[in-house]
C-alpha cells in the first residue's frame, strides 16, 4: 500500500515535459470521475446501513464534506473535459508523432490501472483480516478469550452482576431483571445469556431466548415485556428451523467494554439466529435500542403507553457482526 502511495505522488512528476502535464491532465481528471463514483458508494451505504449515525453528524454539518462530494466531483469531473478539450485545441506538439488525444488517454489508463492496484491491495488486506485472530474468534464457540477479557454463558454466579450493570445501564427500569428470573430463564435455554467479563468484572450482556408456541402467544397480548415475565412454559430449549420465536431482550455494554470484546457478542448472537426464520420479539428500553429495532424492519405491537413498546418481525437481519457494536438495546 505504501508503495502504490509513492506511485500515485510521483506520477508524471519526476521529469516534467509538456507530454507529462497532458497525462497528469488526463489522469486527473479520471480521478475527479472515480472520486465521484466513490463517495456515491460511501453515502448510500453509511445512509442505507448507519442512518442514525448520519443523522447525527448532520445536525452539526459534520457530514458535508461527504453529500458536497457527491456533487462537486462531477462539477470538476466537468471542468476537466472542458481542459481536455482546450488542451487538444491548442497542443503544439504535434511534429513529436504524440497527440493530445493519446497523451490523456494514457494518463486516464494510469490512474485505472492504479485504482485496480489499489482495489486489489485492499482486498488483500482484508482477506488477511478475516483469517486473522479475531475474525476466527467470531466464529469460535464460547468460551472466547482476549487478552483481558472473556465472551462466555453466564454462570449463576454473574447473576447478580447482570443485574447489577442493568441498573446503571438503564436506571429507572432495573425492576426488569432479577437473579431469580435469570435462573429459571438461564436454567432453560443456558445459551440465552452471555457475558463479557474485563478483569474478573461483568461490562456487558446479551439475552436471547427461545420461546413455544405459549410464549409467543403471552408476547403478543402483552404479557411478556423482559425475560422475568417468561414462565418456564414459554421457553423452549432450542433455537432452530422449528423454533416459532425468539425473544431477543438486550444487548449492553458499559462504555469501557472493548471493542473486540463487543464483536464476539455480536457475531454469537447473529450466529445463534441465523437458522432462524420464525419471528423474532424484542423490547427496547432505551431510545437507541428503538432507533436500531425500527431502521432493521421490527414493527412494533401497541401496548400500554407506560410500559417498554414490543417489536417483531420475522426471521434475522443477517448483517455482519459488530454492524452496531455500541448500541444499548
Amino acid at each position: 500500500m505504501a508503495e502504490l502511495l509513492d506511485d500515485a505522488s510521483t506520477l508524471f512528476l519526476t521529469r516534467p515535459s509538456h507530454a507529462d502535464v497532458l497525462r497528469a491532465l488526463g489522469f486527473h481528471v479520471a480521478l475527479e470521475y472515480g472520486a465521484g463514483e466513490e463517495f456515491r458508494a460511501v453515502d448510500s451505504f453509511l445512509t442505507r446501513v448507519h442512518p442514525d449515525l448520519v443523522r447525527h453528524v448532520q445536525r452539526n454539518h459534520n457530514y458535508d464534506w461527504i453529500s458536497l462530494h457527491t456533487i462537486v466531483e462531477d462539477q470538476h469531473f466537468a471542468a476537466g473535459l472542458h481542459a481536455v478539450a482546450d488542451a487538444v485545441s491548442f497542443y503544439a506538439h504535434h511534429q513529436s508523432g504524440e497527440s493530445a488525444v493519446t497523451l490523456i488517454a494514457e494518463g486516464a489508463n494510469a490512474f485505472a490501472s492504479l485504482q485496480k492496484r489499489y482495489y486489489s491491495e485492499l482486498f488483500k488486506e482484508l482477506e488477511t483480516f478475516h483469517s486473522s485472530p479475531l475474525a476466527s474468534l467470531s466464529r469460535r464457540n464460547l468460551p472466547i478469550a482476549g487478552a483481558f477479557w472473556i465472551v462466555q454463558y453466564a454462570s449463576p454466579a454473574d447473576w447478580a452482576g447482570v443485574c447489577a450493570l442493568e441498573r446503571d445501564l438503564f436506571p429507572g427500569v432495573e425492576e426488569l431483571f432479577t437473579p431469580g428470573c435469570l435462573q429459571t430463564s438461564a436454567g432453560k435455554f443456558p445459551q440465552g445469556l452471555i457475558v463479557v467479563k474485563q478483569r474478573d468484572e461483568l461490562v456487558g450482556y446479551a439475552a436471547v431466548f427461545p420461546l413455544t408456541s405459549a410464549g409467543e402467544a403471552a408476547v403478543r397480548v402483552g404479557n411478556i415485556l423482559t425475560v422475568c415475565s417468561l414462565a418456564p412454559g414459554d421457553l423452549s430449549d432450542q433455537i432452530d428451523e422449528r423454533t416459532p420465536a425468539v425473544f431477543f431482550e438486550v444487548v449492553a455494554f458499559r462504555e469501557d467494554a472493548s471493542r473486540a470484546a463487543r464483536k464476539i457478542v455480536w457475531s454469537q448472537v447473529v450466529k445463534m439466529l441465523r437458522h432462524h426464520v420464525g419471528r423474532i420479539y424484542v423490547s427496547p428500553v432505551s431510545g437507541v435500542g428503538e432507533r436500531m429495532v425500527t431502521t432493521r424492519g421490527f414493527r412494533p405491537l401497541t401496548y400500554q403507553a407506560d410500559r417498554p413498546r414490543v417489536y417483531e418481525r420475522t426471521g434475522f437481519w443477517h448483517e455482519r457482526s459488530g454492524t452496531r457494536p455500541r448500541s444499548n438495546m
